[in-house]
């Protein structure tokens, strides 16, 4: 089954389907030793993807965590206001995680996270019809 490259970049876990096209226009990805052109490039299960040098593979298994976001956090990997971001709060051993969403800097509540941009992308679409109701606190902790 051929996928655009993008979603399998998305589907490993490395990022989000948006920032592996920013990748792939910044000619950082490579498809069997060779540039990738475009984000609309079709890889095969059998296609070997490096991203910056890395070899991606699929996620297997798609993981879920839940972490309270306290309030002047902001929910993106990067500020260039320098605030402090929901990253920051996760451990060290968990890298590439999705948001699932974003809060107001100034909200304070649930937020989800995925090692699946695809699953990712599925809890956010409205067609998906997933309820959002309020939580109560967990603390702070990612579980």
């Amino acid at each position: 089954m051929n996928i655009r490259i993008a979603k399998f970049i998305s589907s490993s876990g490395y990022c989000s389907r948006r920032e592996a096209e920013k990748l792939i226009l910044q000619n950082k990805v490579y498809i069997n030793g060779k540039l990738c052109e475009h984000p609309s490039q079709k890889v095969a299960t059998k296609d070997i993807v490096k991203v910056r040098g890395k070899i991606l593979k699929k996620i297997k298994k798609v993981e879920i965590w839940k972490m309270y976001k306290p309030i002047k956090y902001i929910c993106s990997k990067k500020d260039k206001l320098q605030r402090k971001t929901i990253f920051d709060l996760l451990p060290k051993n968990l890298i590439n995680l999705i948001s699932v969403g974003r809060l107001d800097y100034m909200s304070e509540g649930l937020i989800l996270f995925t090692n699946s941009g695809e699953y990712s992308r599925f809890l956010e679409l409205p067609s998906s019809n997933i309820e959002r109701k309020g939580s109560s606190s967990s603390g702070g902790q990612l579980t």
